[in-house]
């Protein structure tokens, strides 16, 4: 078993959703794992973390079989400020390219995923949120040992970025 980066597979294609889709469903052979890439492309620009680059996104090759590996490296962009520079409104945008742009925000992503044929996979992600994930999420904020202000950037941020999720899901 080992676990190669994404970056193996890509050869000289670029880094977008749609060629990381294409890898995964050609190595995996399984549509679950598109999914759960588009889930996590889509939380991670909830979150902002803007750090999903071919290193941060593997495959567990075995001889008889190939997965998508866990999940790893889910980090906010808002780690990296502190004190009163946590009061700016951060919009991070993602690493993983849309057809439109190298700086994709949330709306870029659901865009992509509706024009790839994935409309039903943003609905899932969308409606999980909806139905007490944002809930959930605000909770886990509170609770957590980050300072009040942190806290503030996180529900900020997490909250635009809903919004805009929202705003195109409808449209």
């Amino acid at each position: 078993m080992d676990l190669q980066h994404i970056y193996h597979f890509i050869n000289n294609q670029q880094y977008t959703c749609e060629n990381l889709i294409s890898i995964i469903k050609e190595q995996t052979k399984r549509p679950y794992f598109v999914a759960i890439l588009i889930k996590t492309i889509l939380f991670d620009s909830l979150i902002g973390n803007h750090d999903r680059h071919g290193r941060n996104l593997g495959l567990i090759v075995m001889s008889n079989d190939i997965s998508l590996a866990p999940i790893y490296d889910n980090v906010s962009y808002l780690a990296l400020e502190q004190g009163n520079m946590l009061s700016a409104d951060f919009n991070p945008v993602g690493k993983i390219a849309t057809e439109t742009t190298i700086e994709p925000s949330m709306k870029d992503y659901v865009r992509e995923f509706k024009r790839l044929g994935f409309e039903e996979e943003v609905s899932s992600f969308y409606k999980r949120l909806a139905t007490r994930g944002m809930e959930t999420i605000d909770l886990l904020i509170e609770n957590s040992f980050c300072s009040s202000l942190m806290k503030q950037a996180l529900k900020r941020l997490i909250g635009k970025r809903y919004m805009e999720l929202e705003n195109e899901f409808r449209t």
